[in-house]
């Protein structure tokens, strides 16, 4: 027993030492009047859900150092903006952004990696992603891929 406590205690030294964060952190916001989303992702995931409310909830989580990355969650009016800012050049970690919006809500997500799940949703879309997946299931309206 006492082996394995001094084991457990030299693996959590070396992980403190690196600097890498094991406990992920979470953001949940809520919001109303929002009529478009727009994303600007770096490397994060987003899954986006349609629902029946007219409420637009956001769950992030992320494992990220705090001093590396800052996420932007900001409201313009009728449109909700994510962002993610990355301060330095080896930030290690993830980040998934779920968000369930009204049915009818227009979509612009843009990243350098990142994949996007859309479900249920109807309006405009606007979607690039350079080396993630772009995943649509039971959504209608305008596309831009």
């Amino acid at each position: 027993m006492k082996h394995l406590r001094q084991v457990a205690l030299i693996a959590g030294i070396v992980l403190a030492s690196t600097g890498q964060v094991i406990a992920g952190q979470t953001i949940s916001k809520s919001f109303q009047g929002i009529t478009a989303v727009e994303l600007d992702f770096v490397s994060g995931a987003a899954i986006i859900h349609g629902g029946k409310g007219t409420q637009v909830t956001l769950e992030l989580t992320f494992s990220y150092d705090q001093d590396c990355f800052k996420p932007r969650i900001e409201q313009r009016g009728d449109h909700l903006i994510l962002e993610e800012d990355f301060h330095g050049y080896s930030c290690s970690g993830h980040s998934t952004w779920h968000l369930t919006v009204p049915a009818d809500l227009n979509v612009e997500f843009s990243s350098a990696s990142g994949n996007l799940d859309l479900t249920g949703v109807n309006g405009e879309f606007e979607l690039s992603s350079a080396s993630g997946d772009l995943t649509l299931t039971d959504s209608k309206g305008e596309f831009e891929i």
